[in-house]
This record gives structure tokens, C-alpha cells and sequence, in this order.
């Protein structure tokens, strides 16, 4: 008999994957001799990461095959197959990130999702019935049309001829054939990793919240957002379809558009894909503590990202400690977590250092078997 342990934590950016967070943790539990029973889940909450954890979850293996970068150059990426439940695990950033590009390369006028067009064509021709997709880290703002291309679809300007698809061609276009693409994801299940809320364009949108992080000056982001403006009224036109009304829609420079526009996909929180695929919800039922944490633990933890979540799925009876590397919230701004174990009382500049990481995370989960003896005197 003891308490029942859920050891559920996200990634330290830089530093640990949640796999290694979780089993140091564990270590540190085990090694207190603290009477309790615990599950370890590591989670993620639709970003780096994500694909290697549902991958585990599903015992999907790696497919690496060439395909072309964000700029059309031939490169190697990778995904995941589950054969046995013909399911891909797709990572757009794999193929399209930004992460793939030097910084003086950066511009998401002349990007494109092509090469995730490509690892998707060839999980179709593995025999994918479900695919479960990835928009985080992207380097484009061309709305999914690269993909779409890769899968067959043709974009043409209003004298009829052919558009490679980039964030600066999104206002040329006047002719859309998506059929090909239709035939191809017919009966096909696609399920989109989606943790923003931003619209098409506008203020809020993709090109003016996002761009400049990619590369786009002033003057790039307003060609791009008018671009993007273009291509939804087109759609409106064309297909009878508000993308400018779908939550998400901005996400990777619009590729939430396109994947449910060309896939007809539907967006969700990664972090509910994961937590479906890793049993996390029936393992949230039968546990007294949650222990989860990230490297920095700021408002941001709160909207969406794993902590937020697991505050909001706890029960009333439940406590829920939270490990980091660092903390910015204040006293008020903790609400529903019990306790917060910091490695650092003050942020450092740059990732910690992996082994010391693991090391100062096997010594709290050491204080936290401490402080759950006070708590549980007669429990235990």
C-alpha cells in the first residue's frame, strides 16, 4: 500500500526530454523509500517532442526519406509508422522548420510546407489510414499550399499559369484543383497538433504575430498577411469555406487552414493527443498526486502547455507539485498547483547542463518524497 504517484512532466527545453525528467524524478522517489505506487507518463504538449512520445506510446518506428527543405534543397526527414494500427506520426518542423534554416536564410516569403507534403505522400503509400500531424516550429507562411502541391494540388495564376507555392505567390493565386489531393486523403483520419487560437490575417493573424520570427521585415508582413487575405477570400469563393472563422487557422503561417482546407483535418491540442494515446486520463483517475514540472515555469505553463492542463483536469482531492528549473509565477498566480520545487531560485541565461539537470531533479524527487511524508503523516 502506499500514495499513488503520477509522474507526468514535459520536457526541459535545452536540457532534459520529458523521458529523462520523468525517470530522474522516479529515481529520486524510489531512493527515499517513500511507500507509494507510481506510474510515469512523460507528456509533451504538441511541440518538440511530441512525435517521439506518441511514437513511443503507439510503437510506431522511424521512416527517414529524402524530401526538400523549407527552400527546395534535397535533405533527409523523418516520421513514424505504426503498421499494426496504420497510423503516421508526422512533425511538419521535421521538413519545414525553421530549425533547418540558417538565420540569414529565414524569410517565409520563399518557403514552403513541400517536404511535409512529401513525408505525408509517403506515409499514404505505406498504407496510413490515420495521420496524426505536427504544425509547430515552421519556417513558412504559404497556408498548407506546399503540401497540397506535394500531394497533387495545383495553384494557378489568372493568365493560367503554374504557381510554386510560397508565402509571396498566396496572393497570385486564382485557380485551385485540390482533387488529386481529395482522392488520396479519402477516408483518411487526419488529426492536427493546433495549441494557438490566431486567425488567418489581421492584427491577430499568422503573418503579424509570427512572420517576424521567421525572417519577415515590416514590409514582408504586410505583403504576407494581404496574401494570406487573398487566399481565404479565394477560398470563400471557390469552396464555400471561412478559414478566417476556424480557431487555429494562423497556425504555422496558415498551415491549420490547409491541413483541414487540403486534409480535412481537425485541429486539437497536442496535448490531448498525447494524453489520449498514453492512457493519461484513466491514469489522472486512480492517482492522489501529480508531479509534472518544465525547465521554466511562467504564465505562459498556464495556457495550454502541460502544467496548465493537468491543473485543469485534477480533481478537488488531488495534489499537484510542479518541478522546474526556474519559476516566474507569483504566490497569485499558482492557483491549483500545491507546491513548487525550483532547481534555481533565479533564471539563468541559457540550457541547463543535462547531466547536472538529471542530478538536482533525482535530489527533488528526494524532497519531494520528504515533503509528501509531512503531508500524508497517517497515509503512508
Amino acid at each position: 500500500m502506499g500514495l499513488d504517484l503520477l509522474i507526468a512532466p514535459d520536457k526541459f527545453k535545452g536540457s532534459a526530454t520529458a523521458p529523462q525528467v520523468c525517470n530522474a524524478l522516479i529515481s529520486g522517489l524510489k531512493e527515499a523509500s517513500l511507500p507509494c505506487n507510481i506510474i510515469g507518463l512523460p507528456l509533451a504538449d504538441g511541440g518538440e517532442g511530441t512525435a517521439a512520445l506518441l511514437a513511443q506510446r503507439l510503437n510506431a518506428k522511424e521512416v527517414t526519406l529524402q524530401v526538400q527543405d523549407p527552400l527546395g534543397r534535397n535533405i533527409n526527414a523523418s516520421y513514424f509508422y505504426a503498421k499494426a494500427t496504420r497510423t503516421a506520426i508526422v512533425e511538419m518542423a521535421a521538413a519545414s522548420g525553421l530549425a533547418l534554416l540558417a538565420p540569414r536564410e529565414q524569410n517565409p516569403l520563399f518557403t514552403s510546407t513541400y517536404g511535409t507534403g512529401q513525408l505525408i505522400e509517403h506515409a499514404l503509400g505505406m498504407g496510413a489510414r490515420k495521420l496524426l500531424l505536427g504544425i509547430g516550429g515552421s519556417a513558412t507562411h504559404d497556408a498548407g499550399t506546399g503540401m497540397a502541391a506535394a500531394l497533387g494540388a495545383s495553384f494557378k495564376d489568372a493568365k493560367g499559369k503554374l504557381l510554386c507555392p510560397s508565402g509571396q505567390n498566396l496572393g497570385k493565386i486564382d485557380a485551385i484543383d485540390l482533387n488529386p489531393v481529395r482522392t488520396k486523403l479519402e477516408g483518411v483520419d487526419v488529426q492536427v497538433a493546433c495549441d494557438v487560437q490566431n486567425p488567418l490575417y489581421g492584427p491577430e493573424g499568422a503573418a503579424f504575430t509570427y512572420a517576424a520570427q521567421k525572417g519577415a521585415d515590416p514590409a514582408a508582413i504586410r505583403a504576407l498577411d494581404e496574401g494570406m487575405k487573398h487566399f481565404a477570400h479565394l477560398v470563400v469563393k471557390k469552396f464555400n469555406v471561412d478559414l478566417q472563422k476556424l480557431e487555429g487557422a494562423g497556425a504555422a503561417g496558415g498551415l491549420g487552414a490547409g491541413a483541414c482546407l487540403f486534409l480535412n483535418g481537425k485541429l486539437c491540442k497536442g496535448f490531448h493527443l498525447l494524453a489520449e494515446a498514453s492512457g493519461l486520463y484513466e491514469a489522472l483517475g486512480n492517482c492522489s498526486v501529480i508531479i509534472s514540472g518544465e525547465g521554466c515555469l511562467d504564465h505562459t505553463s498556464l495556457q495550454g502547455k502541460v502544467v496548465g492542463e493537468l491543473i485543469r483536469l485534477k480533481k478537488p482531492h488531488q495534489k499537484l507539485v510542479i518541478v522546474c528549473g526556474f519559476s516566474r509565477l507569483g504566490p497569485t498566480d499558482a492557483t491549483g498547483i500545491d507546491r513548487i520545487f525550483a532547481l534555481h531560485e533565479h533564471p539563468v541565461s541559457g540550457p541547463f547542463d543535462n547531466e547536472q539537470v538529471q542530478k538536482e531533479l533525482k535530489q527533488t524527487g528526494r524532497n519531494i518524497a520528504r515533503w509528501l511524508h509531512t503531508q500524508y503523516p497517517n497515509g503512508l
